[in-house]
């Protein structure tokens, strides 16, 4: 009988020492993905800055040319 008494609390000190190594193993996995992610995303807004900056230059381009009709409607 006293061999059980010295079994449980060695099984239950392991049971509790496997469950931490699991969740800390599984947080350590939700980070990695969570930072794939991160890389994702600023590849995103990168690609966005981009888009954003050529429409810039569309718009100055345009912008030029509405003022040189104008120019031209005035002279008419």
């Amino acid at each position: 009988m006293a061999d059980v008494g010295i079994l449980i609390p060695i099984a239950l000190f392991l049971c509790v020492v496997i469950a931490i190594g699991l969740v800390m193993y599984f947080r350590t996995e939700r980070a990695k993905a969570v930072a794939a992610g991160g890389g994702d995303y600023q590849r995103l807004a990168e690609e966005a800055v981009r888009g954003q900056r050529v429409l810039l230059d569309e718009m100055q381009r345009m912008n030029t040319t509405l003022k040189e009709i104008e120019r031209l409607l005035k002279e008419v």
